[in-house]
């Protein structure tokens, strides 16, 4: 899979299909509109290509914490494990937010080759959100392309959403979490001894508490309770080195129940 940061992919390999959002957690939701993505793009021979933003619109606009479900990495592996080609990043900042719907979309029609737009229920893009589905059906019609509207997922009577995935996650209900996500819900960091791992200060993470995990293929418990403290330091002071380097002002700590072999990468899978 290709990762760029712009519109304008240098020697395009042909038309594209693309679709556009925050994906936050690249959910069930996400997942089925990339599915659609991907699978025309099969069918016509083009290229699949998914436009994200880093950072999240929201966040920037300060109408929501800066707490991210995934990395701008964890989005990017979940994307190529779902046969994405081409992931665009695309840095969202006060010049970012002033670029018209119309604007944008002849972007990705010049850069891209957009032949095909997918989107979700209820999405809008570009100034004032101007880009709903009707504006956006209306531009394909003038400028040559198709517009496909998917319908939500629900699980159970809501509809899944990163909002409610994250209210879910703050009360600590892993099972709606990973019911919506439809996988475990994955913290990505690394170690710091062979009990402590070193987890993004922006991550969401769950409540304090105690928390079935699995690690490397093996369960494991995770132990929140500390996870929002700051100055940690190695139980044993005298093991200084094994936080050399590490500042855990920048950094959540997560203490595990059993020990497990050091390496660079640890993957918590919280399975609720």
């Amino acid at each position: 899979m290709h990762i760029l940061h712009s519109l304008f992919q240098p020697d395009p390999p042909g038309a594209s299909i693309c679709t556009v959002g925050a994906f936050d957690g690249v959910h069930l939701g996400h997942q089925q509109l990339i599915h659609a993505v991907v699978n025309q793009a099969h069918a016509q021979r083009a290229q699949s290509v998914v436009v994200t933003f880093y950072p999240h619109p929201r966040i920037f606009l300060g109408r929501a914490p800066e707490i991210y479900l995934t990395t701008p990495e964890e989005k990017a592996e979940q994307m190529a494990a779902l046969g994405v080609d081409t992931l665009v990043i695309f840095p969202f900042n006060e010049r970012t937010r002033q670029i018209s719907a119309g604007d944008f979309i002849q972007n990705m029609i010049d850069g891209l080759r957009m032949v095909s737009l997918w989107i979700g229920p209820d999405f809008a893009l570009g100034k004032q959100r101007q880009g709903n589905a009707q504006y956006l059906a209306e531009l394909g019609r003038n400028r040559g392309f198709e517009l496909n509207v998917l319908p939500p997922v629900n699980v159970g009577p809501e509809r899944i959403s990163s909002t409610r995935i994250r209210q879910s996650l703050a009360r600590g209900d892993l099972r709606d979490v990973n019911l919506c996500l439809g996988r475990p819900f994955r913290v990505i960091g690394k170690w710091l001894d062979a009990r402590h791992a070193q987890v993004p200060p922006h991550h969401a993470l769950p409540p304090p508490g105690i928390y079935p995990v699995w690690i490397c293929d093996a369960p494991n418990e995770a132990d929140l309770t500390m996870i929002r403290q700051r100055g940690w330091h190695p139980p044993d002071h005298a093991a200084s080195d094994i936080a050399d380097g590490i500042h855990a002002a920048d950094a959540h700590v997560i203490r595990l129940a059993e020990p497990i072999h050091f390496c660079e990468r640890v993957e918590i899978d919280f399975v609720g």
